[in-house]
């Protein structure tokens, strides 16, 4: 049976999927926590790999997108479908990596506050920021990760591969050829 997967993003955990869990029960989906448990985007997808046999069904919220966009690279034949929201496929910007590492100098001191809390907004859309429930359970979760998690999670997002092949329907040692 193909298995549904649901990947959070960056410090996110299997509240951030809710609703998706109550409303698709019947499918039996799972959260993953690999982006919680391994060094780099390429070792969190080997993990969930090694974790959940046969086809699946990735949907992947930023970082967890981007894992699993690395799982369809590292096993093109076990996906069988892939939602990537809120994502990108490329490589870290250097303005991106720049405001990562102040960000994890930030954490490392333990000034989560500092960071996140100014930040707030950016991690929804417009209609959506000022809703305080949201804003308090997407805090709840960043929160509980701690800052070990953001700094880990953040090196490992800072280090992903470029998954430009995957996202234009090509796996992984097949640019240029039709698949």
């Amino acid at each position: 049976m193909t298995q549904l997967i649901f990947l959070p993003g960056l410090a996110g955990d299997s509240q951030m999927w809710h609703a998706q869990l109550t409303g698709l029960a019947s499918w039996r989906p799972v959260v993953t926590d690999v982006h919680a448990r391994h060094a780099t985007v390429e070792s969190m997808a080997a993990a969930l790999l090694a974790q959940h046999e046969g086809d699946l069904i990735l949907c992947g919220a930023s970082m967890g997108g981007m894992i699993a966009m690395e799982v369809a690279r590292q096993a093109h034949e076990r996906v069988k479908g892939l939602a990537l929201l809120g994502t990108s496929a490329h490589p870290e910007t250097e303005d991106m990596r720049v405001l990562r590492e102040a960000a994890i100098v930030q954490f490392e001191m333990g000034q989560l506050a500092r960071v996140i809390e100014p930040n707030v907004a950016l991690a929804f859309h417009p209609a959506n920021a000022r809703d305080g429930r949201l804003t308090r359970a997407y805090l709840e979760f960043v929160y509980r990760a701690g800052a070990a998690q953001l700094v880990n999670q953040n090196r490992a997002v800072i280090a992903r591969p470029d998954a430009g092949d995957v996202r234009r329907g090509r796996p992984a040692g097949t640019a240029g050829q039709v698949t």
